[in-house]
């Protein structure tokens, strides 16, 4: 699991995952990304990340999880990539500029 690996010192603040199971991810929106890491508990999923000049491939077995930690890693990761503002921005512009 990413924990794990991150406990080991195998992945980094800053790094990019790239793709999953050879699909490239990078830049989908979070339901793809989400797609593709879950499965079956005791999978294995190929994950691939970018750290600078450097690929990082990692053999991550897929685990239960509980929904809060879940939730929580999902929020953080729109709060960061700004989703949510962008979202908000485009229905705040369709009401002051509707169609028609």
């Amino acid at each position: 699991a990413c924990a794990d690996a991150a406990n080991r010192g195998e992945l980094k603040n800053g790094d990019i995952l790239y793709s999953v199971d050879g699909t490239q991810v990078y830049r989908s929106p979070l339901n793809v990304v989400a797609s593709k890491l879950l499965g079956p508990h005791g999978t294995v999923a190929t994950v691939h990340f970018k750290r600078a000049d450097q690929d990082v491939v990692l053999q991550l077995e897929r685990r239960m999880t509980d929904m809060q930690a879940a939730q929580k890693a999902i929020n953080t990761a729109k709060e960061s990539s700004g989703v949510d503002r962008i979202r908000v921005a485009q229905q705040n512009l369709a009401l002051a500029h509707p169609a028609g």
